[in-house]
């Protein structure tokens, strides 16, 4: 790159020279030392100069991201935690079922011959056993748990939400969240809720059907929600509501279904009888999607909601995605 220069008066020494020059004479002349006057470049502040090469949020919500021509991405994506399910509303020695983890799918998109923009949802995890108990927010959302009947049964927790990443219709990652835990009852024994579904380990491309709700205790303990499906959107559990995709159910208590690319189902009602009352079952897991993605690898995000003795219970943590250009 060439640079002009303003030329002096006598034509051959640089302008910005002789000042120099007449500054140092004059500094001299005062008894004063010369120092050269420091000019500094213009320059980018650590804020500013953020890399465009990286996307990480955890805070539940919808952004977009821009991805340059032939570059590949790395990706971890994690699905909201199930939260967990309540003991008997009276505080007794009850114990409601923990949540599932969420999914968390990581690979490699490959590199595209033009640049792009991502559509990304960031997941909530599941409620803790309230009155009710909302599903996480995703896409698609968990299912609400269920409130359990009377003083005896405690209430199922709600779904984790879905975390999704895509592009068009040619990109498409949606990692699933876990499944609601099923409420405990006081009556007779004390029968805890089952725990919620959870898909955390394995590797697919394409759709992989998601975890089944565990079992509540008891001669007649509630099954467990169905985990999310791979091709349609089938029934859930018997009762407790369906996840997001799911079945509707009509027996209280149960673990609500996590949010998946099909939702899994809600967790059914343990039996009620007054003697001996049985614990309510998990919801499922939604199932998983891996599309333009190549193989996506399959463990657990570690945020399930706790399950509890009393009345409430912990909520399931947030999703997470994290995008990085290779």
């Amino acid at each position: 790159m060439t640079e002009d220069t303003e030329q002096g008066d006598d034509g051959g020494r640089p302008a910005s020279e002789d000042r120099r020059r007449l500054l140092k004479r004059g500094a001299l002349a005062a008894g004063t030392a010369w120092v050269a006057p420091i000019v500094f470049d213009s320059f980018a502040s650590p804020a500013a100069a953020a890399s465009v090469d990286q996307f990480s949020r955890s805070t539940p919500g919808t952004y977009t991201w821009d991805v340059p021509a032939n570059r590949a991405v790395s990706y971890d994506v994690r699905g909201g935690g199930g939260g967990g399910g309540g003991g008997g509303n009276d505080g007794s020695s009850a114990q409601g079922g923990a949540g599932g983890a969420g999914t968390r799918l990581t690979g490699t998109i490959p590199a595209q011959g033009s640049p792009y923009t991502l559509s990304i949802v960031v997941a909530a995890g599941g409620n803790g056993a309230t009155i009710p108990s909302p599903g996480g927010s995703g896409a698609p959302k968990g299912g609400d748990g269920a409130d359990g009947p009377g003083n005896s049964a405690g209430d199922g927790g709600g779904g984790g939400g879905a975390s999704k990443v895509s592009y068009s219709t040619s990109i498409a990652i949606v990692a699933p969240g876990g499944g609601g835990g099923g409420g405990g009852t006081s009556h007779g024994t004390n029968n805890s809720g089952g725990s919620g579904g959870a898909l955390t380990s394995g590797s697919f491309s394409g759709t992989f059907a998601g975890g089944t709700g565990s079992n509540g205790d008891g001669n007649e303990g509630g099954h467990g929600g169905p985990g999310g499906y791979t091709s349609s959107n089938t029934p859930g559990g018997d009762g407790g509501g369906g996840g997001a995709g799911g079945g509707t159910g009509t027996t209280s208590t149960g673990g609500n279904g996590g949010g998946g690319y099909y939702g899994g189902g809600g967790g059914e009602g343990g039996d009620a009888g007054i003697a001996d009352a049985d614990g309510a079952g998990g919801g499922g897991s939604g199932s998983a999607r891996a599309v333009g993605a190549g193989t996506a690898t399959v463990s657990s995000a570690s945020n399930a909601g706790a399950g509890s003795q009393g009345s409430s219970a912990a909520s399931g943590g947030s999703g997470l995605v994290t995008l990085t250009c290779l």
